[in-house]
């Protein structure tokens, strides 16, 4: 009797191991197709992309608006978008324009000979860039499960305050190399600092102090799926109102109270993970317009109702737009996206209806890099590591750097200069020479990668790498 239990115990197991074998063999084989697929795809996006419509609106058209327009007690909130107020300080996602640019009338050095560190202190890995703010510079940092942002004495390096907050998340296998930390650089106004968080979370801190005062996790709120690579986007102030990607969409948020004001689906909300660029603004015509560069989509938006004003079909390999748009004028903006191309559209405006145009475009890609421009060229770190600059004009190549350099680049520029920080912990200043590639002067300044956008203030560098955060500063001549 216990032998034929053995017997029938040892078939069973026999049978579990083959239905199991059977599971394991189909779950490959659908995993491969799902990846052909999705490739395949791709390239059919690419190939077909020539043939695409520029979607069209009308402003006075009774077709109703994907926005919700509601705030959390249900009722319809206006913003006024007369205005966009800028800080004079780096106290954003690439300074205080948002374009890369300080407008400052003291010319940088032409060599780094006098550029000296001040302090440096240890930190968790982050990728989020340091701001700054009258005498403070603050930082984000991940530490296993929290997210941690801190206040530092700019002078000293001495630490003020520091928050957290439950925020960590994993990143797909293919990603995991670099690392699942925060990447969302915060933005600062007069009394607060707004940081997102990876899970798709917002928390607005008394800057003074670092007091909660209010906080979102959107993918309660709408039910949604967490980006895969986390959210990414960096926040944008519009008047008294906070509006970044999140919740499978664009949101806009009262800023003192936390309250949601629309929320707009541009795309499919099927799509994997959410927007990894981040939003500007324009006035186009005397309206202001919110420039988004979403997944699949380049699109304006009205930032007082959250209404999609037009809707542009972009060649993006995957859903993969990282750059930032660039202002060229108001109305003509340069966008690039992974494995697809490099694009210019001028922005119109005719009896009420928006018109959205391709000016030019060519295969000189910035991946993750946003260019600067400056006057009629842009300056730009390609998908190839090489350095370029593009005639903004209509995109024809002026020159191509003959070195390569790391995988991301983070530009800021002054009058005919650059300084760019390689992620490879190098710093180059350059003159921005249209005419051909003029290299000044580098520096190393880090050992670890420095994949977070580098600030400046006057002759004041920080420089945030994967485990610490270090002043440089140049003697004023």
């Amino acid at each position: 009797m216990v032998e034929i239990r053995f017997k029938h115990l040892r078939n069973q197991m026999k049978n579990q191991l083959r239905i199991r074998a059977v599971i394991s063999i189909v779950t490959t084989w659908v995993t491969l197709l799902w990846v052909m697929t999705n490739i395949s795809s791709g390239q059919q996006e690419n190939k077909r992309f020539s043939t695409v419509e520029t979607i069209v609106f009308d402003n006075n058209s009774s077709t109703p608006s994907t926005s919700d327009s509601l705030d959390y007690n249900g009722t319809t909130t206006k913003i006024d978008p007369t205005s966009n107020q800028k800080s004079s300080e780096w106290n954003q996602w690439r300074g205080p324009f948002r374009d890369g640019h300080l407008h400052q009338d003291e010319k940088w050095p032409n060599d780094w000979k006098g550029l000296e560190k001040q302090w440096s202190i240890e930190l968790n890995p982050g990728y989020s860039g340091p701001i700054l703010s009258g005498d403070y510079v603050y930082t984000c940092e991940s530490n296993k499960e929290n997210e941690v942002v801190r206040c530092i004495n700019r002078e000293t390096g001495k630490m003020i305050w520091q928050q957290h907050w439950q925020g960590g998340m994993k990143v797909p296998d293919y990603a995991a190399a670099n690392g699942d930390w925060i990447r969302s650089t915060p933005i600062v106004d007069s009394d607060s600092i707004y940081i997102g968080g990876m899970r798709d979370f917002l928390i607005c801190l008394d800057k003074s102090d670092g007091k909660i005062r209010w906080q979102i996790d959107f993918a309660q709120i709408y039910k949604s799926t967490l980006p895969l690579f986390g959210m990414v986007s960096s926040p944008l102030i519009v008047d008294d109102y906070l509006m970044t990607y999140a919740g499978g969409g664009i949101v806009a948020i009262n800023k003192k109270t936390g309250k949601i004001a629309w929320r707009t689906v541009i795309d499919s909300d099927r799509l994997e993970g959410g927007a990894t660029s981040s939003m500007i603004t324009t006035q186009i015509n005397g309206q202001m317009v919110l420039i988004a560069l979403y997944r699949k989509l380049f699109a304006g938006i009205a930032p007082d109702s959250g209404k999609i004003l037009w809707k542009q079909e972009i060649p993006a390999y995957r859903g993969t737009t990282t750059i930032t748009p660039v202002l060229l004028e108001k109305n003509r903006i340069f966008i690039s996206m992974y494995s697809g191309r490099s694009m210019v559209f001028e922005i119109t405006q005719e009896n009420q209806k928006w018109k959205c145009q391709r000016q030019w475009d060519n295969n000189r890609l910035c991946y993750m890099s946003t260019p600067v421009l400056i006057k009629d060229h842009l300056f730009a770190h390609l998908q190839t590591n090489r350095l370029a600059c593009l005639s903004a004009k209509d995109g024809k190549l002026r020159w191509l750097s003959d070195q390569t350099f790391g995988q991301y680049m983070s530009f800021v520029a002054n009058q005919d200069q650059l300084i760019a920080l390689d992620q490879k912990g190098i710093l180059y200043l350059i003159r921005a020479n249209p005419e051909k590639w003029e290299l000044l002067d580098k520096k190393i300044v880090s050992d670890q990668e420095t994949w977070s956008h580098l600030a400046v203030r006057g002759n004041e560098l920080y420089i945030r790498d994967l485990k610490s955060l270090t002043k440089w500063k140049w003697e004023k001549k």
